[in-house]
């Protein structure tokens, strides 16, 4: 078989975070969770990409079976501050149960990615630089230290089986230059990129088997070696007070 050409369409930093369900403030697996999100942020672009994952966990590929995991951009903002407003914890009051609390965000990953064209799809890699080692909020989350998933992105424009999806009126409006990339297809690789920065894109991410290029490799090495840090995540101060840090550091749930 013919090796097919890659080409890296975007570089930036990752992270992977959840939320606990409403009233849950110390979750013990999944099922406690009301969230799970991977977070985006480009390095030649001012912007967060918040996106959440169905099933609370990234997608598997094992034994030559790669798992399908539908997902969709719930949240895009030019700044750290208003997105971590949007991370925090949330009070809000019932009339039939009184004050109910939504848990803030728990970072459990984070590192640097990249989005490669491969033939005719798009693979989203990354490399973690926090945790050190992973740890049982990382297992069931299906995040690994380094790892692999293909990214298509479904048309607006096309319906999809009863009961699956985001509502019509949830649905992102594209502009019409990048509407008019999908020629009609349901699905189209994430090319261009800012395909992903629009609220209410819906995906579908693929569990991949591919290694991370060597190319690749090599440079997220270095990046990890740096004394330079991760900027834009610090920026959003998922380290502080406000953010339970355990699943971070330790990989324990928090």
């Amino acid at each position: 078989m013919a090796k097919q050409d890659s080409k890296v369409i975007e570089q930036g930093e990752i992270a992977f975070v959840y939320r606990p369900r409403v009233g849950e403030h110390s979750p013990q697996d999944v099922d406690d969770l009301q969230r799970t999100h991977i977070l985006l942020h480009p390095d030649q672009e001012d912007v967060y990409r918040l996106i959440t994952i169905g099933r609370k966990r990234l997608p598997e590929h094992e034994g030559g079976e790669a798992e399908r995991n539908w997902a969709y951009v719930d949240l895009v903002r030019k700044d750290a501050e208003s997105l971590e407003k949007e991370l925090r914890e949330q009070r809000y009051q019932t009339r039939t149960r009184g004050e109910r609390v939504l848990p803030a965000v728990r970072p459990a990953g984070e590192g640097r990615y990249a989005l490669i064209m491969r033939g005719p799809s798009t693979r989203l890699h990354y490399a973690l630089k926090r945790p050190e080692e992973m740890g049982e909020v990382q297992e069931q989350l299906g995040i690994k230290k380094a790892g692999s998933m293909v990214v298509s992105v479904k048309n607006p424009e096309a319906s999809g089986p009863p009961g699956t999806g985001l509502e019509p009126e949830q649905t992102a409006d594209l502009p019409q230059k990048l509407q008019d990339r999908f020629r009609g297809r349901r699905f189209i690789p994430a090319e261009p990129p800012s395909l992903l920065n629009y609220q209410g894109v819906e995906l579908i991410l693929i569990g991949s088997g591919d290694e991370i290029p060597e190319e690749l490799k090599e440079q997220f090495a270095e990046e990890e070696a740096e004394a330079a840090d991760l900027p834009a995540l610090e920026e959003l101060k998922l380290d502080s007070p406000d953010h339970p840090t355990k699943p971070l550091f330790t990989g324990e749930w928090e």
